[in-house]
Formats: structure tokens, sequence, C-alpha cells
């Protein structure tokens, strides 16, 4: 579905869970345009910890204190993909680690790491960082309800950096014109290639990529094919998609993680009946 359908689509579904499995809270708002209005995917900040499901919601305040995660500023939406990245890696990371590692097709998840500086000079954050073995790091990037890959604070984004820190190490892996128009391509992708250049350092040639994306984002999925048609064989083979909904039916279709996988299906993919149910 496309962007604003899919967007609609899954507010939709979250007012829904926010009136249904958690007991009908009442809505957070919004400021938009000087005016505060009452928005049914929103939490008040108040109960921002609902988003985390009940089950795991101790171990995950405990894990983000714990490593000294700052929240981000929504949170409290549960579109949040935050939290999203929250519910999904911890609990199962702490519980079935294994079967973490199946679904993200990867031979393991070790030492695992949420929103770590994975290059201490350029200062780059991944939503989430595990280790395969003890040298091999795979980088992950989250997306749910996002619009697209794009660097739009303006942070970096200047000729030398692009020229100086990106370019040398990316540039035998893509095409060409990914460096055209002074890099208004590779920002529009920024969220893609700066994982891809993680992966493409010296000496990290068997490091590994995945972007976690919502399928039903049928503009996202397809913004993203378009950053990657510019990556040629050696690097796109050491970069793998997974989709949300997969990944969830497989949680909740294992007998070890079913029911928490029905949970998060049920909040996280619209229309689903998962979690309608006993477990």
């Amino acid at each position: 579905m496309s962007l604003q359908t899919y967007e609609k689509t899954l507010k939709a579904h979250l007012d829904e869970y926010r009136r249904g499995r958690l007991g009908g809270v009442e809505s957070g708002v919004l400021l938009a345009n000087g005016v505060e209005r009452p928005y049914g995917h929103i939490l008040p900040t108040k109960l921002q910890w609902l988003n985390i499901l009940e089950p795991f919601r101790a171990e995950v305040m405990q894990y983000q204190t714990a490593n000294s995660l700052r929240l981000h500023r929504y949170f409290h939406h549960l579109n949040s993909t935050q939290a999203f990245a929250f519910n999904l890696f911890i609990p199962l990371f702490q519980h079935a680690a294994p079967k973490l590692a199946s679904v993200l097709s990867t031979p393991a998840v070790l030492a695992l790491q949420l929103e770590q500086c994975a290059d201490t000079e350029e200062r780059i954050l991944v939503d989430v960082q595990w280790m395969t073995d003890e040298s091999t790091y795979v980088y992950c990037e989250v997306k749910l309800a996002e619009t697209d890959f794009e660097m739009t604070d303006g942070i970096g984004r200047h000729p030398r950096k692009l020229e100086e820190t990106y370019r040398p190490v990316l540039e035998r892996y893509v095409s060409a014109s990914l460096w055209d128009e002074k890099g208004a391509r590779f920002y529009q992708f920024y969220h893609v290639y700066r994982n891809l250049w993680l992966a493409a350092r010296n000496g990290r040639e068997h490091d590994e990529v995945r972007f976690l994306l919502p399928r039903a984002n049928e503009t996202l999925v397809e913004k993203f094919n378009e950053a990657m048609s510019l990556v040629g064989p050696a690097l796109r083979a050491r970069t793998r998609t997974i989709y949300v909904e997969d990944v969830l039916r497989q949680l909740g279709g294992s007998p070890e993680t079913g029911w928490y996988g029905r949970l998060l299906e049920e909040k996280y993919v619209p229309d689903s009946q998962a979690g309608s149910g006993p477990f």
C-alpha cells in the first residue's frame, strides 16, 4: 500500500490497540500550529512505558537505564520505531537468542547493542548492532512508520565530509552516479548508505547489514530498492532486507516464542488476527 495509506492504516490500528489491549487509556496529544490535538495512536507522556509490552516491560526499562539509552522525543507514540526495536530485540536476545538469529538470517546474535556508536571517529549511531562471532558485526537499520531514508537535520551534510569520509570507502562498491549533484542522492538515502559504509570500511570486509522494514510500507520499500540499485554485487551480497511482518509471523509460529510473537504481531501488523484468542 502507498505511504499515506500505510500511515493511515497503522495509526487506525494502533488507536484500536490502545482502546482494546491497553484498556482504553486516554489519548496523547500532539502540538501542531500552536494547537494541541488528541490522537489515538499517541499515549500521554506519563504513560509512555505502556508502549513496551507488559511481559518484559521491567526488563526493557532496566536495559534502557543500564545502557543509558536516551528515549526519543516521540517514544510515547505507539508507532515509535525505538519502542518497536526495544520490544523486538531486547526480550528475544535475553530469552531466545537462537530464534532471534534465525528470523534475522544471521548465524548468531552476540553482544547485542541498541543505538550504540559503531564508528567512534565519525560518531555514527546504528539502531541495532550485534556480533556473530568475536570479530564480525551486523548493522541493522530499523524502520516502521518512517517516510524515507533522508538526512534532514543537516548535521554532517558537508561536501568535505562526503568527499573525505564516505566516498573513499564506498566508491568501489557503488555506481559513480551516486556522487552526482554534490551528493544530493547520497543524502537522500543517507540511512541506507551510512550503514553500508560501516560494512565497507577497511578491515570490516566480513561485516553485514540488515534493513528491517514493513513490507506493507510499499513507498519506503521502493525507496530502499532505488537506493540499493546503485550498489554493486560485492556489498549487496552482505546486505539483506528483512520484513517486519515475516519476522513476527515466524516468531508467532514457533513453539518457543509463539505467544510473544503473536503479541508483537497483534500490535504492529494491521489486520492481523494474532492475539485475538488464547495463547
